[in-house]
């Protein structure tokens, strides 16, 4: 993940879609690395409506 560019939409689909393995074990990777701080995920809402508009993704190199 660290590898892709700054502008690269980080996606679960994306990344099963890059890579060799399923979604259920990119979804398992995604928690994993949630849970030991590597990795943080954010909804991201509009201001004046709430409106879901997708996940910010923050990649740490050590955890957090």
């Amino acid at each position: 993940m660290r590898s892709k560019p700054e502008d690269w939409e980080f996606r679960v689909q994306n990344i099963v879609d890059a890579g060799k393995e399923g979604r259920d074990a990119i979804q398992k990777a995604i928690k994993e690395l949630e849970n030991t701080g590597y990795l943080q995920r954010i909804a991201n809402r509009c201001s004046k409506n709430g409106q879901f508009e997708g996940m910010i993704w923050y990649i740490y190199e050590n955890p957090q």
